[in-house]
């Protein structure tokens, strides 16, 4: 049975409505109450800075007390203080961005594939178990897809002035995390493919490196570093580059009672936060070496663990499940299944866009060298990119809609009539 395209957008219209609902009332009934995972530490740091009148980072927190930066989220958390006194009202600003990052990808399918392709990724997309719970937490997620999402569709539209603006957001993204690089690498792409737009492209990569260095200076001006994106390449490497490492961040922390890197290093306290990441690198790197065959061995077993489920941003949500990512060891077979099953639900749809993704690569493929490949290859380049450091399932996160986008253009072959 087919429908027509009206029929079809009705649809989508109607499920994403239903799951922007969910969405404000989850952030309801859920405001005020405590953070899990990352995000107390990025609330920490912000209302640490707003109550000195500072942005991130303040001096005192490149010297001692953290391992990491995240200034880009961190610092628009410390707005929303500046604002209104509190963050709690972060849930809501991630709906938003969320709104946005539906509408773009409806705009991508629409500009790459067909407007029916729009259509049933904007319901895809929004049934994903992620896209409901992830905007309850004040995590990277959201603000930095949609940052990215912005400036990949402004870089595929005619005009320098686009360009700028893609500059801008992919230079804004990098403060929340450095892959930003493989969102504008794929920007780059388009304007290479299309030899006629050297100047958007020197547009874009103009106002990147402007604004990322006056990051820098500012930085430097302010705490003697300069820090432009996030610092923790090194912490993550080291992660999966240790002897009994599995890409997983949980089985350092089950395995050593405690974080690996305080494990490893004497005088923890006495070295600022870029010593620690550059020391941290340097034996991730030193243990590489040491075991090139088993390093490689893990990268490949990575790639599997990425995109293993979908639940993840839901488990953040229900407590009881913080620790369930993987089924563990001990328990009855009852429990067992339990546990897995637990797992699996949350991550139905997402199944579902995985095995049509396959689907439609295969029957698509003469199709991939043209503009539809532009998202196969954001997808290849981010995973190749993720996976060199700790890997799990959250960080697919970024990539989903790519999946999602070449799942629609199978489905709405199969259940679009044609166009009137």
């Amino acid at each position: 049975m087919r429908v027509r395209s009206r029929t079809l957008r009705r649809w989508a219209l109607a499920v994403a409505t239903l799951s922007v609902v969910t969405q404000i009332v989850l952030a309801i009934v859920c405001f005020g109450q405590p953070q899990w995972g990352d995000a107390p530490s990025h609330l920490g740091l912000a209302y640490m800075c707003a109550e000195a009148g500072q942005w991130y980072p303040m001096t005192e927190q490149m010297q001692h007390g953290t391992w990491f930066i995240c200034q880009g989220l961190i610092n628009f958390l410390i707005l929303q203080i500046r604002l209104f006194g509190t963050a709690d009202y972060n849930s809501f600003f991630n709906i938003l961005m969320n709104v946005a990052i539906l509408y773009e990808t409806y705009w991508l399918g629409k500009r790459l594939f067909n407007k029916e392709t729009g259509y049933v990724a904007v319901i895809l997309t929004s049934l994903l178990t992620s896209t409901i719970f992830i905007p309850l937490q004040a995590l990277t997620e959201v603000p930095f897809l949609f940052l990215c999402l912005t400036g990949l569709c402004l870089s595929l539209r005619p005009g320098v002035r686009y360009a700028l603006l893609a500059g801008l957001m992919y230079a804004l993204a990098n403060t929340v995390r450095p892959l930003a690089i493989v969102f504008m690498a794929t920007s780059v792409l388009h304007y290479i493919c299309n030899g006629r737009k050297v100047k958007s492209l020197a547009a874009m990569c103009a106002v990147a490196v402007a604004v990322t260095a006056g990051v820098g200076c500012a930085n430097y001006a302010k705490t003697g570093f300069f820090v432009v994106q996030s610092t923790t390449s090194g912490a993550n490497l080291l992660q999966t580059s240790y002897d009994g490492a599995t890409g997983l961040t949980r089985t350092v922390k089950s395995r050593y009672g405690e974080n690996i890197h305080a494990f490893r290093i004497d005088g923890l306290d006495t070295l600022n936060v870029v010593q620690k990441d550059s020391v941290w690198r340097a034996m991730a790197i030193d243990w590489i070496r040491e075991h090139p065959g088993r390093a490689a061995g893990l990268y490949l077993k990575k790639i599997p663990l990425l995109y293993a489920e979908d639940g993840w941003a839901k488990r953040l949500y229900d407590q009881r499940l913080v620790n369930d990512s993987l089924p563990q060891e001990g328990g009855s077979a009852v429990q067992k299944v339990r546990k897995l099953a637990r797992l699996i639900w949350p991550s139905a749809v997402y199944y579902i866009v995985c095995v049509l993704f396959v689907i439609s690569v295969i029957h698509y493929r003469r199709q991939i060298v043209s503009p539809k490949g532009l998202v196969l290859a954001l997808l290849v380049m981010g995973t190749l990119a993720t996976c060199v450091v700790v890997t799990m399932p959250r960080y697919h996160y970024p990539y989903t809609f790519a999946l999602i986008l070449w799942s629609s253009y199978w489905l709405a072959a199969r259940t679009t009539s044609p166009q009137p």
